[in-house]
């Protein structure tokens, strides 16, 4: 599948439709722009807010769960605050932090 896109005087571009649908990309989205090591394509990946992505995991966790007759796990406020306390989550917390100034 191949697109143009127009940048504008701005130094915007506007994702065609057809890729705004396929990411599920509306107004306000983040997204990651990356250059390749050839400096020849840019990649493009959505940025997911924290909690969305939680809440994602908590809804299969609390799904496989039932399926196998065990106790649900943490609520996404608690993987939260526990993901928080990693080294892993403090850098990414600061990094999308970044994002969002």
């Amino acid at each position: 599948m191949s697109y143009i896109a127009t940048v504008s005087s701005k130094g915007q571009i506007t994702l065609p439709k057809p890729i705004r649908e396929m990411f599920g990309l509306s107004t306000g989205n983040k997204t990651r722009l990356e250059i390749n090591k050839n400096n020849d394509e840019i990649v493009m990946t959505k940025v997911e807010d924290l909690d969305e992505v939680l809440t994602k995991m908590h809804e299969y966790t609390k799904k496989i769960a039932k399926k196998h007759h065990i106790k649900a796990g943490l609520t996404v406020s608690e993987m939260k605050e526990a993901y928080a306390k990693t080294e892993a989550g403090k850098r990414r917390l600061k990094e999308m932090a970044g994002l969002y100034d």
